[in-house]
């Protein structure tokens, strides 16, 4: 697996790919990449290369991976990616 995806890769199914590698890995690199992977949704959103609804899609696959890869509480992992989720910070 490549630790980055490339620009090309920023679809559905190379985003799914590196969720997929990432939860194959030690049970320590999982969240690290997991948390990677969720910055890529929101940059292939960003970058229109992926709709809204599969950007959520995305994001709920990356939350279930996580909450079994983790023993916090689920509602930290759940309150984690909620805050991810709403968006970059708006200017002034």
């Amino acid at each position: 697996m490549e630790p980055r995806l490339n620009l090309e890769s920023l679809t559905y199914d190379g985003i799914g790919d590196f969720i997929s590698s990432a939860v194959e890995k030690s049970e320590i690199a999982p969240l690290y990449l997991l948390g990677k992977a969720a910055a890529y949704v929101d940059i292939a959103l960003a970058l229109g290369r992926i709709s809204r609804p599969v950007a959520s899609e995305l994001r709920t696959v990356i939350i279930v991976h996580a909450s079994v890869n983790d023993n916090r509480p689920f509602e930290h992992i759940e309150s984690t990616f909620q805050k991810a989720s709403q968006g970059p910070v708006k200017p002034w």
